[in-house]
């Protein structure tokens, strides 16, 4: 029988069915195996149900586009039932399975530098959980999905044989939890605590409590995570893995074999898996994946050199070679009691030479170049120098790169240019950072010297006949290297790229494009209106009016090249050109005490240096503004501000303009904006400002409560709201909107920007004139985050 007809009523159950594998797994087995029913193990995500997110899956996953044009979902999902379940809670939290003939342990993260406890929950106590639940409930054979550097780090041939015993996993896993422990208790020791808060204080400067506090805490967590983190690669290494996922996903199978190895056990090695060649489409991929990042820097230019062995086999797998080699074995039982151990490679026979995936890679990359920071990138030339000169060369850029980033974020980062220099510093080091990183995870799988050897595979594929060869088949040998690299793989994988998609544990998700507009009405949209709202079309039959969404605006080094100190000397050289130059003097002579208020908090500066307005005749400020300063204050607005501004008020979000700036000096910046919160002078009996303002000046956190109460009042849905400013100060403000945007950032920004995947845009170049404020609205407008900036 064919491999449809031997799992044909086969109750099938599937863990990870919503990741790589699982995807190109479960799109197999909708188009190619109708008769089999599914039960998937899913956990439920936010507000969405595990049900809800198969859904979605099936009905907008790219993996399944070929089963809904052939109409296949709504019966695949008439015979799908689906369980939550949480495969990474604590080991003495119970776990019921409904039952199943086979289950598919597909489930997995495929990270190098993941917590040692969370890589024994995921890979190990979370198996031990789930094979008892499993037995418990009468499962008669497993496909546990492993990988092939189980092995350790063994040179030469390497046979499918089990994994080594001599490591007690329960005495591992109980070490890992017990070290977490510790390491939370001692990063809550007073001294750390107090060491963290400096230097909290020294980035974030004096913008609060909230934010100092909250970079605080990024700093303890932080520590937390790299304790945790080494902890794991170093024990990894000391028992002779690679790191904590081999090491983890080798004693994942000697909990498979304690629980179902007197039973059917069948263990699934796949090698470096990578996008497929045929199903469901050439070239499919999410996300970036292990080898991926190695080619993606080598197109960018930001891998100089490689410590890999030349001569080395860089194992890739397709990824639908590895979802049909888990089906196969499904409808393959071994005999019980003897384990059946399918290495899914290529290595043995197919090799793929590091140095001719290097010269494929960099051969497509000269015809295809990728954008880089400065236009296309140059390539590099790869010598394979070693690994101890090319760990020395990064270590000598790493040092230069760090001890100037160091000195200039010792100066006022104020001007254009230093704010350029130090831009460029952060993302030398950054690059450096990171480049020190991927070497240390990657470079090792690089240097291998090991062939996994693929004779139960191989029988496995012998046994296929007819249809069954090119539907399920995986033979290494059908691969042609050139075609699939240069033509199928980093074509996708610089799409990806291209697309900003996301590439790390933590994904970026930059601001939804501004559509074009559908309406001139500035009122908030209904559905029914056919408006977009972040990109995804409104249902047509819904009459619920949408929830009001903001766009707010930082004023000075965001929307307006001007600052305090300027629109105070203005006003003074309008109303008496000699004293303004004796008020410019004296502002200058007064500039050291004013950059120390500054420093020690913009409420205290701003206090400070209204109280030169003592005296003034507030209605005549106004009038002045209306008359003579109106026109230069718009000349100063940037043309890219202006249109983002005129993009948000087109979809009919409400502008808002938040700023420390004085109220007189924002009134022609009414036309611009829904809202102006800015500050107000007090007045006496006469209509002569005090020298004090009239409530605290709104500043760092005093900004993001402001806004949460604003949204409150008007009924705003912050999470799908823009926010937009340039100063680390602002970040409170930042933090509240579901779509913060830097703009033009001083260097603490620009770090905090990199390090949270905010977007980043570059408004200043452009040039400014008014007559933007006076021109009908443009069209659409996109994100301006270049994938240089979102790493």
């Amino acid at each position: 029988m064919g491999i449809a007809q031997q799992l044909a009523g086969t109750r099938v159950g599937v863990t990870g069915g919503t990741g790589f594998v699982g995807q190109a797994l479960l799109a197999r087995m909708l188009e190619d195996l109708p008769d089999t029913p599914l039960v998937l193990f899913v956990r439920g995500r936010g507000r969405r149900s595990a049900r809800q997110r198969v859904e979605r899956l099936f009905a907008s996953g790219s993996a399944f586009a070929t089963a809904r044009e052939r109409g296949l979902v709504e019966a695949a999902l008439a015979r799908t039932e689906v369980v939550d379940v949480d495969l990474d809670a604590p080991a003495d939290q119970s776990l019921v399975l409904p039952a199943v003939d086979v289950l598919l342990h597909v489930a997995g993260t495929v990270s190098f530098d993941t917590r040692i406890d969370e890589a024994f929950r995921t890979h190990t106590t979370g198996v031990d959980r789930l094979y008892a639940a499993a037995a418990a409930a009468g499962c008669d054979h497993v496909v546990h999905v492993s990988t092939a550097y189980v092995a350790a780090r063994r040179p030469g041939p390497v046979p499918e044989d089990p994994v080594r015993d001599d490591v007690d996993w329960r005495v591992e896993a109980a070490a890992a939890e017990a070290l977490a422990e510790r390491v939370e208790l001692a990063s809550r020791q007073p001294a750390r605590l107090a060491r963290w808060r400096e230097r909290a204080r020294r980035e974030v400067g004096a913008h609060g409590d909230e934010a100092l506090g909250h970079e605080t805490e990024r700093l303890r967590t932080d520590w937390v995570e790299r304790q945790l983190v080494d902890a794991g690669r170093e024990r990894a290494r000391s028992l002779g893995f690679a790191d904590v996922y081999t090491l983890t996903k080798a004693l994942g199978e000697r909990v498979a074999e304690e629980r179902f190895g007197a039973a059917r056990l069948s263990i699934v090695r796949p090698s470096i898996v990578e996008s497929s060649l045929r199903h469901p489409h050439p070239g499919w991929i999410e996300g970036f994946k292990v080898a991926d990042p190695l080619m993606i820097g080598l197109g960018r230019g930001d891998i100089p050199e490689f410590p890999g062995f030349p001569d080395s086999v860089v194992d890739v797998v397709p990824v639908d070679f590895v979802a049909n080699a888990v089906l196969v074995a499904a409808a393959s039982p071994p005999p019980t009691g003897r384990p059946a151990r399918v290495v899914v490679g290529t290595g043995a026979r197919n090799p793929l030479h590091l140095t001719r995936m290097y010269a494929l890679v960099r051969g497509y990359f000269d015809q295809h170049p990728l954008p880089g920071v400065d236009g296309s990138p140059t390539l590099p030339t790869w010598r394979f120098p070693g690994v101890d000169q090319v760990e020395r060369q990064l270590k000598a850029a790493t040092t230069l790169s760090r001890t100037a980033a160091g000195l200039l974020r010792r100066v006022p980062v104020t001007g254009t240019r230093l704010r350029r220099w130090g831009r460029e510093l952060d993302r030398h080091e950054q690059r450096y950072e990171n480049l020190t990183r991927f070497l240390e995870l990657y470079g090792i799988y690089a240097q291998t010297e090991a062939t996994f050897l693929d004779d139960t595979a191989q029988a496995l594929r012998d046994g296929l006949e007819g249809a069954d060869r090119e539907h399920f088949g995986f033979d290494p040998t059908d691969i042609d290297w050139r075609v699939y690299l240069t033509e199928i793989h980093v074509p996708s994988v610089a799409a990806w790229f291209r697309g900003r998609q996301p590439s790390g544990p933590k994904p970026h998700k930059p601001p939804p494009a501004l559509g074009p507009a559908t309406s001139a009405s500035r009122s908030p949209r209904t559905a029914a209106d056919g408006a977009k709202a972040d990109g995804a079309q409104a249902e047509a039959d819904t009459e619920v009016e949408a929830p009001t969404v903001l766009a707010v605006f930082d004023l000075d080094g965001t929307v307006a090249s001007t600052n305090v100190l300027t629109a105070y000397l203005r006003a003074r050289w309008h109303d008496d050109r000699v004293a303004g130059l004796r008020e410019a003097a004296d502002v200058l002579r007064g500039l050291p005490r004013y950059l120390a208020l500054d420093a020690a908090g913009r409420d205290r500066f701003l206090r400070a240096f209204y109280q030169r307005f003592a005296g003034a005749d507030v209605a005549a400020l106004d009038q002045l503004v209306a008359d003579e300063l109106g026109r230069r204050i718009l000349a100063d607005l940037s043309p890219a501000a202006v249109r983002r501004i005129r993009a948000h008020r087109d979809q009919g979000h409400r502008t808002v303009l938040l700023t420390g700036a004085l109220r007189s000096f924002c009134t022609p910046l009414e036309q611009l904006f829904d809202d102006i919160a800015a500050a107000e002078l007090e007045v006496d009996a006469t209509g002569r400002a005090t020298g004090h303002l009239a409530s605290p000046p709104l500043v760092g956190p005093a900004r993001a409560a402001w806004l949460r109460e604003h949204a409150r009042r008007v009924g705003a849905d912050l999470g799908a709201s823009y926010a937009y400013a340039d100063s680390r100060s602002d970040a409170p403000m930042l933090r509240v909107v579901g779509h913060p945007v830097a703009v033009d950032p001083d260097g603490p920004l620009y770090r905090l920007a990199r390090r949270e995947r905010w977007a980043i845009a570059d408004w200043r170049d452009a040039e400014r004139a008014p007559a933007h404020l006076r021109a009908s609205a443009p069209g659409p407008v996109r994100d301006e985050q270049s994938p240089a900036e979102v790493g």
